[in-house]
């Protein structure tokens, strides 16, 4: 997977370990890759980033996910509606070449942009999930989005979705 990656591939990561699996599959990936330009889009502002990686920064829509009453629902859709714009736009003025897709709800977005904009999509479910896949992953893999998952134990959920085991990044 690696060896055909090329030109601008933008990775989406969401803070703590998804931003640290993104960091450690961008550098992977430049050893493999010398075509490739990377940037990582993230909701994690306040983490410092590897040196030489260029990021730019998201509106958290992850953190909007738990809200219980109805007007905060309401609110996240909202927000969802004004990200996927944003990257629609984004993708129509950039173009990127591909989509790698680590961790929480501020994926989808992007993911269901890149799906509309016709960019390759790469979902990686995060290491940290045994039992059961993540809710991002749920929704991903059922957009026809190819997933790759690091636990073999997550091989009944995405298996049926033509998901893949990747091993440990």
């Amino acid at each position: 997977m690696l060896a055909r990656l090329s030109g601008r591939i933008y990775v989406c990561a969401g803070e703590g370990g998804h931003l640290e699996q993104a960091q450690r599959f961008v550098a992977s990936a430049a050893e493999h890759s010398q075509a490739s330009r990377f940037v990582i889009y993230t909701d994690a502002s306040h983490q410092k980033l590897s040196a030489g990686i260029p990021a730019k920064y998201l509106l958290p829509v992850s953190k909007y996910s738990k809200q219980t009453n109805k007007l905060s629902r309401i609110w996240s859709y909202f927000l969802f509606c004004i990200e996927l714009i944003r990257f629609v736009c984004m993708f129509i003025v950039i173009r990127p070449d591909g989509l790698v897709l680590f961790g929480p709800l501020v994926c989808i977005p992007i993911a269901v942009a890149g799906k509309l904009m016709r960019v390759p999509v790469v979902y990686i479910e995060t290491w940290s999930r045994f039992t059961a896949p993540t809710r991002t992953g749920r929704i991903i893999a059922k957009l026809g989005i190819k997933c790759f998952y690091q636990n073999k134990s997550l091989a009944s959920f995405y298996d049926k979705f033509g998901g893949k085991y990747a091993g440990r990044l």
